[in-house]
């Protein structure tokens, strides 16, 4: 992404209308239809040649590699974004009172991998279409340590899964490094996290996993703090009020990375639309959806003339799956033993994984056929990740909500996993990525995240050791 002229800790304001009908087809046409009433259609053909003109523009222009390879093989973790690592649990060998225990570890994903398997029968591969068992691994580094090792999909966690419980987050506030200090904090690298090492073994004690995972936590919300769009078509267009926009094909928030197609989660509720002018336009909640999560199906990213990013697309909601057929964004309800996708040219294919909605749900869009809501990023709570509700590795500590469920007796890891799946309100389970990055790549964000972070802790556990020999007072960092 080409470096952008802008304050990278300017927080960006909603525009004035957060919300209104937005596609550029069905908006030209009804300017058009005004236009001729007032004997100006010559000047809204021209503008409707230049928005074709451009369309075809941007139909031309190269698609991401990364959105390529995302897309295709829908994996469920992207290239660059933050997740949870589920670890053999870290516990202390202190008998002396209850401490908490790490189970889940940060992470960041640098490649993914796809192993194919062998089709149930090979002779007929060529003859009709097979599902090709897939098996899905990740590259990942270990924040705070800097190691990186392979893991399958089936340990990993969205980062917006889970939160460390309360005891444990007190104890990175004042964590004691088990080492002596250097400036590169290497010696975090020679903690081990998910080796199995003997019983006797106190290496891997909690007292001394605190301080690198104190350094990880570090890295992951300063990372999390940014957003800024990726892969621009090259399409900017100017409207005849002056206005412009730039189109780009996906965009970071926080710890997620987002595309075209994507369903995520809006942080409010339709309500908070009322003084919108085509409010009354939405259709009718279906019974309990003002209960549930609402999703936008992600059409366009932008950044208009002010370097502001904002998300257009159709409002989905949750429906039970008994309401009445019509209007059901069916293009989001594939199951993914049911949708195969071309991988090689002999005719074989992998299964590809779409977003599916929650059990016994359906997607319903509100918003009628050419109208869509157009919302700055900060109106976003981020992806909706249902699957991740029913992942093993949540088992432990959350359990699917029955009919009778209220959210005021539910914990907050438990209200933010069901936002995660829009079985609740998004808004325990927004994120907040307040600044704009204006570098060129998701790299270069890890890597300042992660000097700044060591930086931080080697400057406050050199005080802290001064401070025990007498030569200088703790002053903190």
């Amino acid at each position: 992404m080409p470096r952008r002229a802008t304050n990278a800790n300017r927080q960006p304001a909603a525009p004035a209308d957060p919300m209104r009908s937005y596609h550029g087809g069905h908006d030209a046409l009804r300017s058009q239809q005004a236009d001729r009433a007032s004997g100006t259609s010559a000047g809204m053909d021209e503008l409707l040649t230049r928005i074709h003109d451009k369309i075809l523009e941007q139909a031309r222009a190269p698609r991401s590699a990364d959105k390529d390879e995302d897309v295709k093989h829908g994996q469920k973790f992207r290239v660059g974004e933050l997740v949870w690592i589920s670890i053999l649990p870290i516990t202390s060998h202190s008998f002396n009172r209850p401490l908490p225990s790490i189970e889940f570890w940060p992470g960041y994903v640098r490649k993914h991998q796809m192993i194919l398997g062998a089709p149930a029968d090979a002779a007929e591969v060529h003859h009709t279409r097979r599902n090709v068992p897939r098996t899905d691994e990740y590259e990942v580094t270990l924040l705070g340590i800097g190691v990186a090792q392979m893991f399958r999909e089936e340990v990993l966690l969205p980062w917006q899964a889970f939160i460390y419980p309360e005891d444990l987050n007190n104890r990175l506030d004042n964590p004691v490094l088990q080492a002596p200090v250097t400036r590169g904090l290497r010696e975090l690298s020679r903690f081990p996290v998910t080796l199995p090492l003997p019983p006797n073994s106190h290496s891997r004690d909690l007292e001394n996993a605190l301080a690198p995972l104190t350094v990880g936590m570090t890295i992951a919300h300063q990372v999390c703090s940014y957003h800024f769009p990726t892969d621009d078509w090259a399409y900017k267009f100017t409207a005849p009020d002056g206005s412009s926009e730039t189109r780009w094909q996906g965009c970071w928030l926080g710890p997620e990375r987002i595309w075209a197609g994507d369903y995520v989660r809006v942080a409010v509720p339709r309500t908070d639309f009322q003084d919108q002018p085509w409010y009354s336009e939405l259709r009718p909640p279906s019974l309990g959806a003002l209960n549930l999560g609402l999703l936008l199906k992600v059409r366009h990213i932008a950044t208009d003339h002010e370097d502001k990013l904002f998300i257009t697309g159709p409002l989905v909601e949750i429906c039970p799956a008994s309401h009445p057929e019509g209007y059901i964004d069916e293009s989001g309800a594939y199951h993914p033993s049911s949708f195969l996708g071309p991988l090689t040219s002999n005719s074989r294919c992998v299964t590809v994984r779409k977003p599916l909605p929650p059990r016994n749900y359906k997607f319903r869009r509100i918003t009628p056929e050419g109208v869509s809501a157009h919302l700055p990023w900060n109106y976003l709570a981020g992806k909706y990740e249902y699957w991740a509700l029913e992942s093993p590795l949540v088992s432990p500590f959350f359990e699917l909500p029955g009919p009778r469920t209220r959210l005021e007796d539910m914990n907050l890891p438990s209200l933010r996993l069901i936002a995660l799946g829009a079985l609740g309100p998004s808004h325990p389970n927004k994120i907040e990525a307040m600044n704009m990055w204006t570098e060129a790549s998701r790299d270069l964000l890890m890597e300042k995240a992660d000097r700044e972070a060591k930086r931080k802790w080697y400057l406050y556990w050199k005080r802290k050791n001064r401070s025990a020999d007498g030569h200088m007072v703790d002053a903190g960092v």
